[in-house]
């Protein structure tokens, strides 16, 4: 179980606390296999257009084992309570479950990748990276105690505007995603 996840340092130049996943998001870190993750996009993307979750929806993508099941009504919770519709973003969820599974950090990225990359043509466009930020931002925020409250979400378009314009492209590949991830230290900013 992931219980201190480090020191960082937030935008602003402070330390914040250890950080250390929330008890009631604890079983997410071993729930999943990369397999599993796998096949969790893709019912996402069936699911619905918008990757907004109902009560329903939610139980629908996460097919936890009759054990598990109570974890359903405690995540849903969790995850929609500062929402006036009373869903979940099934892209914030998901991103958090890959984010704290077992997986290794190159097979997360390409998970991650494959869950953003939301028109299917093997690269993630500006606003998709812009999604990217907020959703692992604002589920990390919701499932890790220690870490910051998401910045807005114009100082991500923001952020990501500078790296697209950095690299000169247009769209990010499964490999700039990886190199981002691992190498670019603006990265750990958060």
């Amino acid at each position: 179980v992931l219980d201190n996840m480090g020191q960082s340092q937030s935008s602003t130049g402070t330390h914040f606390q250890k950080a250390e996943v929330r008890r009631t998001f604890e079983d997410v870190q071993s729930l999943w296999t990369e397999e599993e993750l796998f096949s969790r996009i893709e019912r996402i993307k069936e699911l619905t257009l918008n990757f907004s979750l109902d009560r329903m929806k939610f139980g629908k993508l996460l097919q936890l084992p009759a054990n598990k099941e109570d974890l359903v009504g405690i995540w849903f919770q969790e995850f929609s309570k500062d929402r006036a519709t009373k869903v979940v973003d099934g892209l914030e969820f998901l991103s958090v479950v890959i984010l704290l599974s077992q997986v290794e950090i190159v097979r997360k990225t390409v998970l991650l990748f494959f869950l953003f990359d939301l028109e299917g043509k093997n690269s993630i466009r500006k606003d998709e990276f812009t999604i990217f930020l907020k959703a692992v931002s604002t589920g990390l925020h919701r499932c890790v105690k220690g870490l910051p409250p998401p910045i807005s979400v114009a100082e991500l378009s923001s952020l990501s505007s500078e790296y697209f314009s950095f690299l000169g492209k247009q769209a990010l590949t499964q490999e700039d995603m990886l190199i981002w991830v691992t190498e670019a230290h603006a990265s750990l900013n958060y």
